[in-house]
């Protein structure tokens, strides 16, 4: 019903508009950067996201495609990354293995997610789960190779 309301109400449109506004900016910055003949990744560096999604098995077009989750979506502190590169990560098995069946009740993951909760004590933000707010790559590589949330990881891989 809320959804349906929403709708009504126009405010949906708001999300269009935007979208038509960025669309033509994001199109030449992926062109760019497909032309680019290096990558302006800095080399070695490594986060929590791509840390989950390696361990589960992801390529490396998948490892770098979650990396921006690292530090709590985009070195934000916001919602755990890892969690967030995992249940991606258990949401593409699903929908190789379940191709008609939506991923919105994947057991797999609200199964990885009830772990998470009793690991972190239902908390979900990266400071809160960390300890740490991250103000560059370097300083979440850092925490990371030096142990940083290895029990997280450890226990949203462990499957």
């Amino acid at each position: 019903l809320s959804f349906s309301r929403y709708f009504l109400s126009g405010r949906f449109l708001h999300c269009f508009k935007l979208a038509e506004q960025w669309a033509p900016e994001a199109i030449q910055a992926a062109r760019q950067g497909l032309l680019s003949d290096r990558p302006v990744l800095p080399a070695g560096v490594s986060s929590c996201a791509s840390e989950v999604a390696g361990r589960m098995g992801a390529s490396d077009e998948e490892m770098v495609m979650v990396a921006g989750f690292a530090g709590g979506l985009g070195l934000s502190g916001s919602g755990c990354g890892a969690l967030a590169a995992a249940v991606w990560m258990r949401s593409l098995a699903w929908c190789k293995t379940h191709p008609d069946r939506s991923a919105l009740k994947n057991p797999m993951a609200e199964s990885l997610l009830k772990s998470f909760e009793e690991l972190t004590g239902s908390r979900f933000l990266c400071t809160e789960v960390s300890g740490q707010r991250f103000n560059n790559l370097e300083e979440h590589d850092y925490f990371i190779r030096n142990g940083g949330c290895g029990k997280v990881i450890e226990t949203l891989t462990e499957r």
